[in-house]
């Protein structure tokens, strides 16, 4: 095992807070690699994501995608967990029914949305998707459609609310576990991990590793978090005082 650290960062919300702050995490983070450590983005989003945080100047050792379903390193698919893509009819009949209108599916090199009762055409052409994602009326909604997914679909699927957003990935997928199979390829001991993150499906990584809030964070993820920072480039200068001692 190495004796580097290595910090896990969302992306929505913590490392794109908007403003200057995109630029200053972007240094943010060169200084932290540059100083042998390393760091990923870990997010909801599909693959394409990797684009976008080449263009706003980010480097990073790996991306988990999918909320730790998808991993991508060096510009190669390390690992992906998919789900029967026959489960995508009825989730999204039952979602509907719950009170959700819109939704995303994902699948490596694919993403697309479509409304309830109107699927992809290209359905059939697709053997298995990594994600479904639906969109609720708000919050509330969400966490309550959220429980009765998780409740229903216990055997197969897991679903995390994140604002009026619901992911569903396969049974065992969290950004958590996706973490440590990442630690694990790269050697890195957990406890010299650290995961920062603003929402609810941040929760379960922040709790399991030493956790961080960024400043603009729900209230709940910030009370459950060790540690409340402005921004990931405090975040970092923190860290690496730290570790210079």
């Amino acid at each position: 095992m190495t004796s580097k650290r290595l910090i896990a960062s969302d992306y929505d919300g913590t490392l794109s807070c908007g403003g200057d702050s995109l630029e200053k995490n972007a240094r943010a983070v060169s200084a932290w690699r540059k100083a042998g450590n390393l760091f990923g983005v870990v997010t909801g989003r599909g693959t394409h994501i990797t684009a976008e945080l080449a263009e706003h100047g980010f480097e990073t050792d790996f991306v988990l995608c999918n909320n730790g379903a998808v991993c991508i390193s060096g510009g190669e698919m390390i690992f992906a967990e998919r789900n029967d893509m026959s489960l995508v009819r009825d989730v999204t009949k039952f979602i509907s029914v719950c009170g959700a209108g819109y939704f995303g599916l994902v699948a490596p090199e694919y993403e697309k949305g479509f409304v309830a009762g109107k699927l992809p055409e290209d359905l059939d052409k697709l053997p298995q998707f990594t994600q479904l994602t639906a969109i609720c009326a708000d919050d509330d909604d969400a966490s309550r459609i959220s429980r009765e997914i998780n409740v229903k679909y216990a055997d197969s699927l897991i679903s995390y609310a994140n604002g009026k957003f619901i992911d569903i990935v396969k049974r065992g997928i969290s950004k958590a576990e996706g973490i440590s199979r990442v630690a694990r390829i790269l050697g890195v001991e957990e406890n010299h991990i650290s995961a920062v993150g603003d929402n609810y499906n941040d929760l379960i990584m922040i709790e399991a590793f030493d956790g961080y809030a960024v400043s603009g964070a729900r209230e709940l993820v910030k009370r459950r978090a060790g540690h409340v920072v402005e921004s990931v480039a405090d975040m970092i200068d923190e860290l690496i005082k730290n570790q210079s001692y």
